[in-house]
Formats: C-alpha cells, structure tokens, sequence
C-alpha cells in the first residue's frame, strides 16, 4: 500500500513540476549547470552559499567538492501529498558539486524533494523540470554575470 501511496505521489508530482515553457537546456550531467570562466572553487562556493542562504536555505553539509542546502518545503501540494502524521515535512535539498577545470569552475546542480525525512520511508524526488529547477539554474547561471 506504501509503495502505490509513493507511486501516486511522484506522478502528480511531476505533473506539478511540469508547468509547461521552453524545455530545460540538456548539459553533459543532466542536472542544471555552468562554467564559471577564471574562477576558483572557493570563490564560487562562497557566493552560492551567500545566494541560497539569502533565501532561506540552511547549509548542511560541505566539502572541498561541493555543499548541501535543505529547507523546508515550500511546495503546498508537495505538503499536503507527501506528508504523514509522524512523518516531517518535506525538505526542498539542492546538492552542489563545484569542480575546478583548468582556470574554470564547472558547477552542477542537483535539486530534489526529500520526503519523510528522518524516517524508514525516507526518500528523494529528483527535480528535472518545471519552476523548481528553473529557480535553481537561474541562481547558478546568475555567476556567469
């Protein structure tokens, strides 16, 4: 019963990510992601940091090739759709891996819902598409100016 519970959420999940436009630009990972011409690591990580922090998100993990940044889930229907009595809300998780190329800085994104974190249930939702992901490729494309 849990696993078609899940089913239904992630199918009416991506209708709502879907909301329609100019399709996502495709990249070699997959994810949203940028070049950062005559950069370096520490310089880029430091403005994302300062970027998501100004909205909101909290960093919960970091490295030399990358962060973690969690917040509560904004997502209404994603509230109302995943959460569980016993279960937390929903966590909106953007997983930045900040690679140095040569005198550039490749940065890609990996935005998702986790669900019922904390939980046996615990589990993410890839976001590919929809307003979600424009708003994270919009943060790290705004580097490039």
């Amino acid at each position: 019963m849990h696993k078609i519970i899940n089913c239904i959420v992630a199918l009416v999940l991506s209708g709502c990510a879907s909301t329609g436009g100019a399709p996502a630009p495709r990249t070699a990972s997959g994810h949203p992601e940028i070049t950062v011409k005559n950069s370096n690591t520490a310089e880029i990580k430091t403005k994302l940091a300062n970027v998501f922090i100004n909205d909101g998100f909290s960093i919960i993990s970091s490295n030399d090739l990358g962060a973690e940044f969690d917040q509560k889930s904004s997502n209404i229907a994603l509230d109302v759709l995943a959460s569980c009595r016993y279960c937390a809300s929903p966590r909106a998780r953007i997983n930045l891996s900040i690679l140095q190329v040569g005198k550039d800085v490749r940065v890609v994104a990996s935005p998702y819902w986790l669900v019922n974190p904390g939980s046996a249930s615990e589990h993410r939702i890839q976001i590919e598409e929809g307003d979600a992901a424009n708003y994270v490729r919009k943060k790290i494309n705004a580097l490039a100016d």
